[in-house]
């Protein structure tokens, strides 16, 4: 090979490198800052982090109980709030299963979300019981009902 041609691929290879990297940036800034469905996720994110922040007593955790089947959205929605809750409640926790099951997703958020008892949670630091429901004329997840543990009141509903 020539040394034309060898400096011909060297910087092919570098046109090459830095149109990925610029396309690669254009992609995350479209998606910061232009793409329509982003906007809307930030905003669905602000709003979960608020509503577990609101219903979480300080020093406690939250056990977010999720009344809906595992079918089309519904494990990322799961997966979602959970994962949103375990950043912005850190060091306290929200829990969808017994601690000693692994999470990864929201199959097995679904699968596995259940508790032994309402002691049971307190004993591990959980003061409410979130319950989330598919609202299906908006195909998103919604608050059905907020249960304070050692409360004498029932279930509570924040109106979400």
């Amino acid at each position: 090979m020539s040394a034309q041609s060898q400096q011909f691929l060297k910087w092919s290879l570098r046109i090459v490198v830095v149109a990925s990297f610029v396309c690669c940036l254009w992609s995350d800034i479209y998606r910061e800052y232009f793409d329509p469905s982003t906007a809307n996720n930030r905003h669905g994110y602000a709003l979960w982090q608020h509503w577990i922040e609101e219903w979480t007593f300080p020093g406690r955790g939250i056990f977010l109980q999720y009344d809906f089947r595992d079918q089309g959205k519904n494990p990322a929605f799961a997966q979602t709030i959970y994962f949103l809750g375990v950043y912005c409640l850190y060091p306290q926790r929200p829990l969808v299963a017994d601690p000693s099951i692994l999470i990864n997703d929201g199959h097995d958020i679904l699968k596995n979300n259940s508790y032994p008892s309402e002691q049971w949670l307190m004993d591990h630091g959980v003061s409410s019981i979130m319950t989330i429901v598919m609202d299906p004329r908006r195909d998103l997840p919604v608050i059905k009902s907020v249960y304070p543990l050692g409360q004498p009141s029932g279930p509570a509903s924040n109106g979400g």
